[in-house]
């Protein structure tokens, strides 16, 4: 496990890395480094996996986007990228099959027609003979009765992973790290990359719980800080790549359940109604709710703060999802809740309103290079699948300068990972949870093994307990009186945070550890 925070390590060690963003990328980097060797610290400024990796559409992609754009080698990466990540974490995902009706137009079926053969014949191909079990279906109804309707001329088929729980598989990540020797602690800002004589030489970074400052030493910085790693851009480095993000956002709906995830085209016109545009919004089975998302705005505007869907942008994108599909009979009333992410947009400066196309491929920025400082390498994933790849591309870069001989990356060939798990306590599952003494016990071991300071880090991140709805409230005492007993809260701090988690369902939106003062913070 990932243990207490002891964030005067950070102070007192000595490190070869220091990685900035507990993410799925930073937790991927930590993880690879320290398996070469280099002695790791990893921090991160609210709770780990509290960022874009929780707010994500929670599919592993198998690449058939890439393929579509002709993108031969992204759709190879993220098919080997999704296997790869299906065996070190077994347990965090399953199989789920994708339909993509096809509509009355007689070009619109042979172009999925098409894509079936085309897929299925580049995944044999790129995995050796295995069968991708992609097909075009004349009639879906043996797939799943219900779902007739939305197919009434067919539609392509595609077999595909989705992660039952994305923060389960990053703190993964993070407790291999940790048990190879990495540091990792959440709560802690880099505020500033420190450097001299042109060589980075640490980071000065801050606690945000005890607000004391100090210094992290090592020669190399990983910035994996996700849309806020520009605001550490260092101005020898020049200006930053022209990356725009866009807004997305997802929600958890009560409606029934389905076996097999829709992938719908929302078609519009662009601003002035001159260039069509189209993208895929996917409606799959979650816990016992149903997905939807991602909704996609211009709008991506980085704040300090966490990223919050407002109730305006909920309610635009359930009166656009109605509007267009009826029968799904989705309404503000039915949203459980929902998460906001941004997503990059490389290379263009602005939104471009003729297009909703996010980047496929992502940014790796050695500042070197650039003028900036030697030891400072800058990334920005673009979606969670292929993560791991980019780990091991900015740490291949710190091994073709550093000063010792490390080890090739061994992640992809690596073991199983041993906390791939739905929670820190035995017993717990993916389940709801409605005991307050095994609330209580998840809260504690939360807290004492995974560094759990809020309620949502424990029932939305620690565990899958929040994906089913808010729990009841005997079962928010358990937990918050174990995270106060283990915290030193008061009586007035414990009944803040469950407040304030019980407001993460009242008022749909991801409740990040800074949305406002926590137990305990200033």
């Amino acid at each position: 496990m990932i243990g207490r925070r002891e964030p005067g390590r950070l102070e007192r060690d000595r490190f070869d890395l220091v990685v900035i963003g507990g993410g799925i990328l930073g937790a991927f980097i930590a993880w690879d480094a320290t398996l070469r060797g280099l002695r790791t610290a990893l921090i991160e400024r609210d709770d780990f996996a509290a960022g874009t990796s929780s707010a994500s559409g929670r599919v592993l992609h198998g690449g058939l986007r890439s393929l579509q754009h002709l993108d031969v080698s992204a759709a190879a990466e993220s098919l080997r990228e999704r296997e790869i990540i299906a065996r070190l974490a077994p347990g965090l995902s399953r199989p789920l099959p994708f339909l993509f009706p096809a509509s009355a137009a007689i070009a619109d079926q042979v172009l999925l027609r098409t894509a079936a053969v085309v897929w299925k014949s580049f995944v044999r191909s790129a995995q050796g003979g295995l069968d991708s079990a992609a097909r075009f279906a004349r009639s879906v109804h043996d797939l799943e009765p219900s779902i007739g309707d939305w197919a009434p001329y067919g539609g392509l088929v595609v077999r595909d992973r989705q992660l039952i729980s994305a923060e389960r598989l990053v703190l993964a990540v993070l407790a291999a790290a940790v048990d190879g020797g990495a540091v990792a602690v959440n709560r802690v800002e880099c505020q500033e990359i420190l450097s001299s004589n042109g060589r980075v030489d640490g980071v000065r970074a801050l606690d945000r719980e005890s607000g004391n400052a100090f210094r992290v030493n090592a020669p190399w910085v990983l910035n994996a800080a996700g849309p806020w790693a520009a605001e550490l851009w260092p101005a020898e480095s020049g200006a930053p790549p022209p990356v725009s993000f866009a807004r997305g956002i997802h929600l958890v709906a009560d409606l029934p359940a389905r076996k097999i995830a829709l992938g719908l085209t929302w078609s519009e016109q662009s601003v002035g109604g001159k260039v069509p545009r189209s993208r895929r919004v996917f409606v799959m089975p979650w816990a016992d709710s149903t997905l939807i998302g991602a909704s996609f705005e211009p709008d991506g505007s980085i704040s300090s703060g966490p990223i919050e869907p407002s109730a305006d942008e909920i309610l635009r994108f359930v009166t656009g999802m109605s509007r267009r599909w009826p029968a799904l009979e989705l309404d503000v009333d039915r949203v459980r809740y929902a998460v906001a992410g941004l997503y990059p947009i490389f290379g263009r400066g602005r939104w471009n309103p003729g297009t909703y196309a996010v980047a496929s491929r992502p940014l790796v920025c050695d500042h070197l290079e650039r003028g900036g400082p030697d030891g400072l390498i800058t990334g920005i994933s673009v979606k969670l699948t292929t993560a791991r790849a980019l780990a091991e591309r900015m740490v291949d870069r710190v091994a073709a300068r550093c000063d010792q001989a490390l080890a090739p990356c061994s992640t992809a060939s690596a073991d199983p990972l041993p906390h791939a798990l739905p929670s820190p306590v035995p017993g717990i599952g993916f389940g709801p949870l409605d005991d307050p003494a095994q609330a209580s016990r998840l809260a504690t071991a939360a807290a004492e093994l995974e560094q759990a300071r809020t309620l949502a880090d424990v029932f939305l991140r620690r565990s899958t307990v929040g994906q089913h709805g808010i729990p009841a409230r005997d079962v928010l005492e358990g937990a918050g009186t174990a995270l106060a007993s283990v915290l030193g809260w008061s009586a007035e701090e414990k009944e803040s945070d469950i407040l304030r988690f019980e407001r993460f369902y009242g008022r749909p939106g991801q409740p990040g550890s800074d949305s406002e003062p926590g137990p305990g913070e200033s």
